[in-house]
């Protein structure tokens, strides 16, 4: 058993190729929570890289998410001054990808897999959010490929697969009762450049 594996290992350099690329893209998010007002849009950038053996592949990365506003709340609403709550994540996401590989230069590919959200800001924002929340994620992208480089446009979409809010939120002195099952979910547009073999 140990020899298969070892000789497993060798093999897979020979017949796998890596992908390293820079992506950016938008997100248009749906939040079952305590938003006020229209539906936040957020930003994303990272690294994203996949090691493919022939059509399949496993794809993960490190990027920064911004997702807006969950909770825009004026004078009017609390009584006393303004609030905001943003929602700013690390993501890594753990995918895997399949590709059709009919075509050399132009090859769709779908991926599926979870991605883990940490919470970061600059405040005490970052308390009212679990420590870890994980959405599923689903993606339709194209392989535009060069000679070393290409461009990857990919449409995708995260749901929840855990709750979001840790269950209360208090702006000046008000407190703010979360939903239970608080979900952040959303379609998300993104381009990836870089090197694609």
């Amino acid at each position: 058993m140990k020899k298969i594996f070892i000789i497993a290992m060798l093999c897979i350099p020979y017949f796998a190729s890596a992908q390293l690329a820079v992506e950016g893209g938008f997100s248009f998010n749906k939040v079952k929570d305590i938003t006020a007002g229209n539906s936040p849009k957020g930003k994303h950038f990272g690294l994203i890289y996949s090691l493919n053996i022939k059509r399949a592949g496993l794809r993960t990365g490190l990027r920064y998410m911004d997702g807006d506003l969950l909770l825009n709340l004026t004078r009017d609403q609390i009584y006393q001054g303004s609030t905001t709550l943003r929602s700013k994540f690390i993501e890594i996401p753990v995918e895997l990808k399949y590709r059709n590989q009919r075509f050399k230069h132009i090859q769709p590919y779908v991926t599926a897999g979870a991605v883990g959200r940490l919470p970061v800001d600059d405040d005490s924002q970052t308390n009212h959010f679990e420590n870890i929340n994980l959405a599923g994620t689903a993606a339709f992208g194209i392989e535009i490929k060069g000679k070393e480089f290409g461009i990857m446009p990919e449409i995708g979409y995260a749901f929840p697969l855990t709750k979001v809010t840790n269950g209360t939120y208090t702006a000046n002195g008000i407190t703010f009762q979360t939903d239970e099952n608080s979900a952040f979910n959303g379609f998300i547009l993104r381009v990836s450049v870089g090197w694609i073999r």
